[in-house]
């Protein structure tokens, strides 16, 4: 039975929404917006009219270890990286905001200079992470977009296959964007382990490396150390899952795990991933990784005092 992308948004909704939910067609990645300004634009995220900034004024000033301000050295040159407005995405930002917090709790009693230090240690590692989010959800959105264009298109079909043939249409596309999401959402998996590592042990750790060393390690809070521990338990299948897909498409170069829209008996089917909606597991991956970022945003938060800043 064919399977469009805005119902099978609906259908991933059944588990988590209540009827008045269903009825306003809310995203099923929980951000409580319709699809079409959410996970399933109207337009491919490439194609978006590209309001970029027209005037944009900046001033640099130097603080001494007062507070003071200061002239900045002549000598002193400094580069300054600036978003595109409509390529930031307020759910990376409400995502990593319990991170800022965590991380100004830390330095709120510092000197300026101190603060300035403290800060420039993990300042990199988060901006990999912000960057690894929202590439993940740019790369979502033009694969659900992309899936709903693919799905009307076959969805008007009127042929059907039979028991001995069924035929598999392979949109290259469709292909290449699933496989850019599938890296950048383990890349970014990698990213929050070399931020929480530095943080935690010194040394940046890619992910699967960090959940090694939380069970081993002995130098973390014992209540810390286990809250973390169980987060990740709990996001260990959509995870693995993950990983098993994205070592497919990196180390053998190939996604066996994943069809296009299929021509059988019944007629045409949509794309699938181990015989599961491909955009339910889509949508399923950005949210679950955008809780599991907060989730450990929150416990960082949370256990503030038993964690500090590296030195710069």
């Amino acid at each position: 039975m064919f399977l469009n992308t805005r119902d099978a948004v609906e259908r991933a909704s059944l588990a988590t929404q209540g009827p008045s939910d269903l009825l306003m067609k809310k995203c099923a990645c929980g951000s409580g917006l319709v699809p079409e300004e959410c996970c399933i634009p109207k337009t491919y995220p490439i194609c978006d009219s590209e309001s970029g900034w027209r005037n944009l004024n900046v001033e640099i000033h130097g603080v001494d270890n007062f507070g003071h301000l200061v002239p900045v050295p002549r000598d002193l040159t400094t580069t300054l990286t600036v978003n595109q407005p409509h390529h930031v995405d307020p759910r990376v930002t409400e995502t990593l905001e319990p991170w800022f917090e965590a991380f100004c709790r830390k330095v709120e009693l510092s000197a300026p200079a101190a603060a300035l230090k403290d800060l420039n240690s993990v300042s990199g590692l988060e901006s990999n992470l912000s960057h690894g989010l929202t590439a993940t959800r740019y790369h979502q959105r033009q694969f659900l977009c992309r899936m709903e264009v693919v799905n009307a298109r076959h969805g008007q079909a009127i042929a059907k296959g039979n028991d001995q043939l069924q035929i598999v249409f392979n949109d290259l596309p469709l292909t290449c964007e699933l496989e850019a999401f599938l890296i950048r959402a383990t890349g970014s998996l990698d990213a929050l382990a070399q931020l929480v590592g530095l943080i935690l042990t010194g040394k940046q750790r890619k992910f699967w490396d960090l959940l090694k060393m939380l069970e081993k390690s002995r130098s973390i809070p014992a209540t810390f150390q286990q809250e973390l521990s169980a987060l990740f338990r709990e996001h260990s299948t959509w995870v693995d899952e993950s990983k098993k897909y994205r070592n497919a498409i990196v180390h053998e170069a190939d996604f066996k795990a994943f069809r296009g829209p299929k021509l059988g008996p019944h007629g045409i089917s949509t794309a699938c991933i181990a015989d599961d909606d491909a955009s339910v597991f889509v949508i399923r991956v950005w949210s679950s990784l955008l809780l599991m970022v907060r989730g450990v945003g929150d416990l960082m938060l949370k256990h503030s005092t038993d964690w500090r800043l590296p030195l710069a």
